[in-house]
Parts: C-alpha cells; sequence; structure tokens
C-alpha cells in the first residue's frame, strides 16, 4: 500500500481548479469509480460535492466542448 502527498497549494482555489476536478474525474472514470456524496461537511464535503459535478458533467458531455447533439434523422 502506498500513500503519496502533494501540495495542490490554497483548498478554496483547488475547489476552483477545473483542470484539476476535471482530471481527478477522469482519473476515477478510467478506473471505474463513480463518484458519489457521502454527507461529508467542511471542506473536504465541499471537495466531494464538486468531483461529483465534475464526473457528471463529463459523463453527459457538458464539459469542455464535447456536449453531445442528436443527429438529424435520414427518415429511414
Amino acid at each position: 500500500t502506498f500513500l503519496i502527498l502533494a501540495d495542490l497549494g490554497s483548498s478554496e482555489q483547488l475547489l476552483n481548479n477545473t483542470e484539476h476536478m476535471r482530471d481527478s474525474a477522469q482519473a476515477l472514470m478510467k478506473r471505474g469509480i463513480v463518484p458519489a456524496e457521502s454527507g461529508w461537511a467542511g471542506w473536504l464535503g465541499k471537495y466531494e460535492a464538486r468531483l461529483v459535478r465534475s464526473f457528471e458533467a463529463i459523463r453527459s458531455g457538458r464539459q469542455y466542448g464535447t456536449e453531445t447533439r442528436d443527429e438529424p434523422s435520414l427518415g429511414r
């Protein structure tokens, strides 16, 4: 078992760092993990909620110009 620690700067800036949140959500997605809010309070709860929102945005294609559009029907 390994524990990796990294100084990511200000906690509030981290919550607003869309690139970090997107990358974290994508890393979970690649591992087949679906984040869910578990009711944590304080900063950890805010981080968890932001991570869940980032994950849902990626999954639904709403982030970074990846919107999905219905193709026009060809009438066939």
